[in-house]
This record gives C-alpha cells, sequence and structure tokens, in this order.
C-alpha cells in the first residue's frame, strides 16, 4: 500500500508538464495490481514516480508559502515584517514565541524539510536496483535525488546546525535519534551528493522544473562558498576555508565562462529578468520551483502565495482600486530603510525591482473631494485639501483624476512639497525615522513595493483565492557572479582586487542608467567605505548580494554564514541596518529550537538535547 500512496501522491504533487488532472484519491483505497514498494520502484516508470515525489514539498509546502519566506528573509537587514504583522511570525524578532515549543513556523519547516529527504534516500538507494532503459537515464535520475537531498539538508543544518543526519531509507518509526557535526552535514552529504549531481545531471530536462547540470552546478558552487564562509567564520580555520573559496570561485566560474553548456545566460537588461513573460522560459534562472498556470495540477489551492506577501497597502488611496495588475494585497513583508537606500541613483535594479506609483484605475473616482480622513492620512495642507461643506469651493482642491494619472507615490525619496502635491505621497520619511526605525501608526504599510513576485496570471483579485501561477526562481546566473566576487575578494582579502571587481561590474552593466554605461561601475574607495565597523570587502559584497537578490529567499542564510547577524540587527549593531529588530542573540539565535513535538517522539530526548540556550 506505501507504493500506491506514492503513486497518489506522485499524480497530484509532482506536476511536471505530463498534463495530469485528475482525481486521485481513490487508488489510496484499491491496488489492483498488488504491487509493493520493492517492484514498483524497481521499474522505471515507477522509479522516476518516487523521485517525482522528492520535488513535491517543495512545491506544496515550501516555495510560495509561508515557511520558506519567513525563515530565509525576517529577521534580517533588509527584509522585516509589514507594520500590521509585528511578532507574527517567531523567527522574525527573535523574541519569546521563538521557542521549541512553537507549533507554528519552526515545527512546520522541520518537518516539511524531514519529510521529503527520506523520500531521497529511498530513491537514491533503490537506483542502483531500478531497472532504466539506459544507465544515463538511471543515473539522472539518482542525481536529481542527491541534489535535493543537498538541498534539503542544507536548509536543515543552516537553521538547526549539528542535528539528524540520515542518508538511508526510513521503513518504520524511528524511536532513537542522533546528532552529527555541521561537518558531517557538508562532507558526508551536501558536497559530494551535489558532485555526483553536478556530474551526471543532463544540461537540459524534458520536464520544465526538474534539476539541471546547471543546478547542481550552481549549488555547489554556493555550498562550497557556505562551508567555507563557516569554516572561516565559526570554526576559526583561514587555510581549509581558503581552499573551499578557490573551489567555489571555480565552480561559479564554471558556469560563468560556459553559459551555453549550461543552457544559461545574463538578460542584457536587468528590468527582463523578473518580468512575467519571461518566468516559464526565463534564461537566466538555474533552478525553480514550478507552478502550474492549470490550477487543477498545484497540489492544493494555495500554493505561491509570494504574489500577494510584498504588496503595499495601496487601497486607501483615492481613484487606485484593488486589481490584478497591482496585486492583492496580504502584506507580509516590507523592505528596510536600510535596503532602499542601497540603490544609487544611476542603478537600474532599483526601478525593475521596486514600484512606486500607483496610476488611477477607478473610473467613478473622476470629480471626488478630498475628504478629512485622506487630508490627515496623506499630511495633506488643510489650506490647500480643505474638505467640508462649508469650505468655498475655490479653496477645496479635487481629485479630478482620469484613469492613468498618478494617483499614489510611495517613495524611498524625501518629497519636500508632498503636502501640497495633488496626489498622495508617503516617503521615506513617513515609514521611518532616520536611524531606519518604524515611524507611524501599526497600520501604516506605504512602502515602495518589491515587483519580483507580480503575477498577472493571478487567479482572482477579490480575496477568495491566493493562488499565484508564477514559478519561484530559487538559483539565478546572477548570482554565480556575486559567488565568484565574494570568493576572490577573500582569496587576496583585497578591497580593491580587479578581477573580483570585473565580476560585479559586470551586473552592474546590464543595471546601468544609462544601459550598458560604465555608470553604475565600482567606484574608487566605495568597497572600503563599506566597512562600517567590519570588514570592507565583506561588508561591500554582502550589500551587492542584497541589491542583486533581495527578496530572493536567501538572506538570513547570506548572513548566517558569514556570522553578521550580530553585526546588522539592533539598535547596538555596527552596521545598524534594522534596527527594529532588538533582540538578537548572537549566543542562541545562529540556529533556531529543535521543535518539541520531535523531542517528544523519540526516547532519548535528554541525550539529543535542543540547541544552545532554547
Amino acid at each position: 500500500m506505501k507504493a500506491v500512496k506514492y503513486v497518489a501522491a506522485l499524480l497530484f504533487a509532482a506536476g511536471f508538464a505530463w498534463g495530469v488532472g485528475s482525481c486521485v484519491a481513490d487508488l489510496e483505497e484499491y491496488n489492483p495490481s498488488g504491487s509493493t514498494a520493492d517492484n514498483l520502484f524497481g521499474t522505471e516508470s515507477g522509479h522516476t514516480g518516487l523521485v517525482n515525489i522528492c520535488y513535491s514539498q517543495l512545491r506544496k509546502e515550501f516555495y510560495g508559502r509561508e515557511n520558506a519566506a519567513f525563515i530565509s528573509m525576517l529577521g534580517t537587514d533588509i527584509i522585516h515584517e509589514s507594520r500590521n504583522r509585528t511578532d507574527y511570525s517567531p523567527a522574525a524578532l527573535y523574541g519569546s514565541k521563538l521557542v521549541p515549543e512553537n507549533s507554528g513556523l519552526i515545527k512546520n519547516c522541520w518537518e516539511r524539510l524531514y519529510i521529503p529527504i527520506n523520500d531521497c534516500n529511498a530513491a537514491i538507494e533503490r537506483a542502483v536496483t531500478a531497472a532504466y532503459s539506459s544507465e544515463a537515464l538511471r543515473r539522472s535520475r539518482e542525481a536529481e535525488a542527491r541534489f535535493l537531498r543537498a538541498f534539503y539538508y542544507w536548509h536543515i543544518v543552516e537553521q538547526w546546525g549539528g542535528v539528524q543526519l540520515k542518508l538511508d531509507e526510513t521503513k518504520a518509526a524511528l524511536t532513537t535519534a542522533t546528532r552529527s557535526s555541521v561537518r558531517d552535514f557538508y562532507e558526508k552529504c551536501i558536497l559530494p551528493d551535489l558532485e555526483f549531481a553536478a556530474r551526471d545531471l543532463p544540461a537540459v530536462q524534458a520536464d520544465h522544473g526538474r534539476a539541471t547540470k546547471a543546478s547542481a552546478q550552481g549549488m555547489l558552487a554556493r555550498m562550497y562558498l557556505t562551508w567555507a564562509s563557516h569554516l572561516q567564520y565559526f570554526e576559526n580555520n583561514p587555510t581549509e576555508a581558503e581552499e573551499y573559496y578557490r573551489k567555489a570561485k571555480a565552480a561559479a566560474d564554471t558556469i560563468i565562462n560556459n553559459q551555453g553548456a549550461f543552457n544559461v545566460s545574463l538578460y542584457d537588461d536587468v528590468a527582463e529578468v523578473f518580468d512575467p513573460t519571461n518566468n516559464k522560459d526565463n534564461k537566466e534562472a538555474m533552478f525553480v520551483v514550478s507552478h502550474s498556470i492549470q490550477t487543477g495540477l498545484n497540489p492544493q489551492k494555495a500554493v505561491n502565495r509570494l504574489c500577494t506577501y510584498f504588496v503595499s497597502t495601496y487601497e486607501k488611496g483615492m481613484g487606485v482600486v484593488q486589481d490584478k495588475d497591482n496585486g492583492y494585497a496580504v502584506t507580509e513583508f516590507a523592505p528596510t530603510r536600510y535596503l532602499l537606500e542601497l540603490y544609487g541613483d544611476s542603478d537600474a535594479r532599483y526601478a525593475a525591482f521596486f514600484k512606486e506609483v500607483w496610476r488611477c484605475n477607478d473610473s467613478t473616482a473622476t470629480g471626488r473631494d478630498w475628504t478629512e480622513t485622506n487630508v490627515r492620512l496623506y499630511g495633506k495642507d488643510s489650506t490647500v485639501f480643505a474638505a467640508g461643506p462649508d469650505v468655498p469651493t475655490r479653496f477645496k482642491r479635487k481629485l479630478e483624476f482620469k484613469v492613468g494619472d498618478t494617483v499614489l507615490y510611495y517613495t524611498r525619496k524625501s518629497v519636500p512639497n508632498k503636502a501640497t502635491v495633488r496626489y498622495a505621497v508617503r516617503d521615506i520619511d513617513d515609514l521611518y525615522n532616520p536611524d531606519g526605525t518604524f515611524k507611524g501608526a501599526t497600520s501604516d504599510n506605504f512602502f515602495p513595493q518589491l515587483r519580483k513576485y507580480d503575477d498577472p496570471l493571478y487567479l482572482t483579485i477579490d480575496g477568495t483565492s491566493t493562488s499565484g501561477r508564477l514559478d519561484v526562481i530559487l538559483m539565478r546566473l546572477a548570482e554565480m557572479y556575486l559567488i565568484a566576487a565574494e570568493a576572490q575578494f577573500h582569496l587576496t582579502q583585497n578591497d580593491n582586487n580587479p578581477e573580483a571587481i570585473s565580476y560585479i561590474n559586470e551586473l552592474r552593466r546590464r543595471a546601468a542608467i544609462p544601459l550598458g554605461s560604465t555608470n553604475n561601475d565600482v567606484a574608487p574607495g566605495e568597497i572600503a567605505a563599506s566597512g562600517n565597523g567590519q570588514g570592507g570587502y565583506l561588508n561591500f559584497i554582502l550589500d551587492e548580494r542584497a541589491r542583486e537578490l533581495c527578496g530572493e529567499l536567501l538572506r538570513w542564510y547570506d548572513l548566517k554564514r558569514t556570522k553578521q547577524l550580530e553585526h546588522r540587527l539592533g539598535p547596538s549593531s555596527s552596521v545598524h541596518a534594522n534596527p527594529n529588530v532588538t533582540l538578537f542573540d548572537k549566543e542562541k539565535h545562529y540556529v533556531r529550537p529543535v521543535p518539541i513535538t520531535f523531542l517528544q517522539s523519540i526516547n532519548n530526548a535528554a541525550e539529543f538535547g535542543n540547541n544552545p540556550n532554547y
């Protein structure tokens, strides 16, 4: 019966481009073939189905939903919770809810990462005897399972540290658990699995969403860099760290210098990267979690909610109403002042990645008066925007907007005349104090809106569905340039290393104003000036990763691996990037608590223990 459950999960959850859409619930009740797991997974189709299951949690429960977004972005220097969601996630503020007893986010992430690992273990073990039509295909399927196992275990070891590392299939309930070191995670699983996958995965897969050679090679570069960072910053082992910085640079260079062989390339204009029309066939993407534009193929109603999480509150503006172009505002995440101010005026990434202007889309708004409520809400000059029946018409400024006119302007700039311009303005000084701390009421969610997950295929906009249907890009070619640059900086420990700077400038020139110019190049002294009490090139590369990769579900991992959370969070940090996070404890919060539900399920909970200080 276990085999039949796997088949049911395969048909509904794997969801590659095969057009499967029929109901499969009855399969669990009746097994006409009498197949066992051993003989089913010994066939090419059966084992391929098992590999497909290894992907399902990525789509069903993780990427596109709250879990991955919260643990990878909140509690960092560039993203904070929206004002009306304060402490919604215990991982965001490192407060009293970040405890082993929490039954929400931390427990969910733990379970939803460990569940597919057992599927990966089963697929890897059974690949040896599975009867494939070709050895290349058999090794490719095993490589997919190894890639995914490494991917899941990367999340686990970075979030929880040295917990349970299991590399064989579990066929019965576990009653005990054993800890493994962080080194074991990387040296016994993550790195060898990715080396295997990089060797045996094909450059192109027939099914959209499968891991490819670029996925494995790129993940290998990311993990070499992560392990090098851990060796340097957590184990104080610079000699061994240098070996892995070299490997990280070599792995990234392999892709950068052979883009055709890996079937990837940079877009000429950074605005094209997250253009929704490029989403399903994105030439820069190296690994994606696919969500179907056919809603019946998605594993549950609300799979990709990222299109709603970054949406600013715009419905309060006169002349603009909620629609598909503007997005459905669940509003979970907002940019910090630090992030908004990282972009220079010649950097086109800001305009490509953020929305500041909303235009009138409400034909009924023409001629409507500014009400007293909106005059107060947007800080308008009451002598210009007078309201009420007793005010002479000549002193009253009406909307008089037509469809297409600017009605809302939420900007990172300071607008000196915002009280008198005819449209509503929320500038950076309305949302933040100069030091980056919050300003205004907790209901104020007026901020430039991250556009990387905009979804014009959004199913409905009336609140009855929050199901976006675009793919989530988990790795793209631009990251390889940043990995190569960071590794090169570390290898030379020189702020002015020309080779490292050349990688950065290649990305900056496709994001320059005007396009392709050197106006956005790294300026003399720019890297050293990024020191802020820490190493110049380290802060510089973290800031550059923020400019390029903001919102792409990597930030917490970047600050953790470089041990920079303590330097970028809180009012006493050296960089002062997010002073709103005041409770970070460097002796405790570089890992999450082990869920109490797991400890209660094993007989040696005292021996296994929780992470320090939890």
